[in-house]
């Protein structure tokens, strides 16, 4: 026989999921599936409530630094505990756990938009009115060499 989830963390049960008390990203949790002993234990990377998924992040066994990830379907979840959750801190949000998103250079982004806009101008310029399919055909050719 299985043994349960210790009582020393929150628990609310599977079925009793609404808008409410949905997965946190960034929650630590435990999930108890009906067809294992043993509980999974990570990091919730994210939740579709629609579909009810999760995607969890556990520590590999293989390997120290490395994870595994699990997409989980919730209706075979039997029970489940929140270890800790982000927006329960004394920070306040989850969005302190996220790493910040990088730099972007505006200046290439507005050369590739520039380049992209004069491309599609010349190939524009193949279907003028009075030029045969012959012609737009070696134009289009010549263009892409």
């Amino acid at each position: 026989m299985c043994s349960r989830l210790g009582s020393s963390v929150s628990s609310a049960p599977i079925s009793g999921l609404t808008k409410e008390n949905l997965f946190n990203v960034g929650s630590f949790v435990s999930l108890q599936l009906r067809n294992s002993c043993s509980p999974l234990k990570g990091e919730v990377l994210a939740h579709d409530p629609a579909t009810r998924f999760l995607i969890l992040k556990i520590p590999s066994i293989k390997g120290h630094s490395q994870s595994d990830i699990h997409m989980i379907n919730l209706s075979l979840v039997m029970d489940f505990h929140i270890l800790t959750d982000p927006t329960n801190s004394s920070n306040g949000s989850a969005k302190d756990y996220l790493p910040p998103l990088p730099n972007l250079n505006v200046q290439k982004l507005e050369n590739r938009l520039k380049d992209s806009v004069e491309k599609k101008k010349r190939l524009i310029m193949g279907y003028k009115d009075g030029v045969s399919i012959e012609g737009q055909t070696l134009f289009r050719a010549i263009c892409k060499t």
